[in-house]
């Protein structure tokens, strides 16, 4: 998980043009959403409890949030750094889960004895 994380942090961040305090905004935020994924299964019934998340562990609650689909498009100079460090926590989030996600299946391929 750690891998993938590095990966798709390399890949958005790439040589972006952000400073120190940016950076830190956009590795906590990335770390929100990684500690916000369920570790228990996640029923479809609206019912059910919510599954455990390592947020649970770390804050005793949820916690975390998870990327907005949009950002706000005025284009004030303050702002214009926020949203530059929210899309590239939403993209983080987006390619994480592209390439975490995949990593879950089970691979019977590889496991199973080969007949000879």
């Amino acid at each position: 998980m750690i891998k993938s994380a590095k990966r798709a942090i390399y890949a958005i961040l790439g040589n972006a043009d952000i400073n120190d305090e940016e950076l830190l905004t956009a590795f906590t935020g990335a770390e929100a959403l990684i500690n916000s994924r369920p570790l228990t299964y996640q029923s479809a019934d609206p019912k059910d409890d919510t599954p455990l998340t390592p947020n649970h562990f770390l804050h005793g609650q949820l916690g975390g949030h998870f990327a907005p689909e949009t950002v706000d498009n005025t284009d004030f100079n303050p702002r214009k750094r926020w949203r530059r460090i929210q899309e590239l926590i939403r993209h983080f989030w987006k390619r994480w889960i592209r390439e975490w996600l995949p990593g879950l299946n089970k691979r019977d391929k590889w496991t199973k004895t080969k007949r000879t």
